[in-house]
């Protein structure tokens, strides 16, 4: 009589007899832990693409167009342009250095508008400039936080598993050889199975190592590497 970690098969089945199995666990997928790095997009994250063009191009030129409208018309701004330079000094491109520097906050030298519409519409943009600066900062300082992540396989049939050539690199992955998992993925995964030879691990522990450099996911049985069973010999 021997008492071990040993998964039934239907080929041990052949040669063992064996009693019934006090333990019962399925294949489980190691993977390791790696300190996530922060993206170098991790700036314009907090905001989705769509939201930076609506922002960065439509809101910034529409509301600096307008202003400068409402002034070019406003009898106490440009007076449809009769009001002389040296008196009030403003123009589109001073609309837009208005815009950009309330929207940054930056402590530039800018002309104000002098019409009650278009100083309403800048108060307006102040305003969102505001709210908009705070959300963003508060929302970067979760981006830029470093995290300790991990390939989340959703079992056996990942995609990643399944058709490892779709991830960029290549995923690899790998077993013990001469186990019952290896004999679970040569019968039931053939493909899966003939990938992962040229990865597979002489033993548990190099695989473990392998796994913490990063060069594969560990693929095997429980935490002992099999089920438990009393078998008679």
């Amino acid at each position: 009589m021997v008492l071990t970690a040993l998964q039934m098969t239907p080929k041990r089945n052949q040669l063992i007899e064996f009693s019934m199995p006090y333990l019962e666990t399925g294949t489980t997928i190691v993977v390791s832990l790696r300190k996530g790095a922060i993206s170098p997009t991790a700036v314009l994250e907090p905001y989705d693409y769509p939201s930076w063009c609506l922002i960065l191009v439509f809101s910034v030129h529409s509301i600096g167009a307008s202003i400068f409208i409402f002034e070019w018309l406003s009898p106490w701004g440009l007076d449809q342009g009769n009001t002389p330079m040296r008196e009030h000094a403003f123009s589109l491109f001073r609309s837009f250095w208005l815009i950009w520097a309330m929207l940054f906050g930056a402590s530039v030298s800018a002309d104000n508008p002098r019409g009650c519409a278009s100083r309403f519409l800048a108060n307006v943009w102040a305003l969102f400039a505001l709210v908009f600066l705070a959300s963003y900062t508060a929302n970067l300082a979760a981006f830029m936080i470093t995290k300790e992540v991990y390939y989340d396989l959703s079992g056996i049939k990942d995609w990643r598993l399944t058709n490892p050539h779709s991830h960029k690199p290549p995923f690899k992955f790998a077993t013990v050889p001469n186990g019952s998992t290896e004999e679970n993925l040569r019968q039931n995964h053939p493909e899966m199975f003939s990938y992962m030879k040229k990865y597979n691990q002489p033993s548990v522990r190099e695989a473990v190592k392998a796994l913490k450099k990063g060069s594969v996911t560990l693929v095997n049985g429980c935490p002992r590497h099999a089920a438990c069973t009393v078998c008679m010999l």
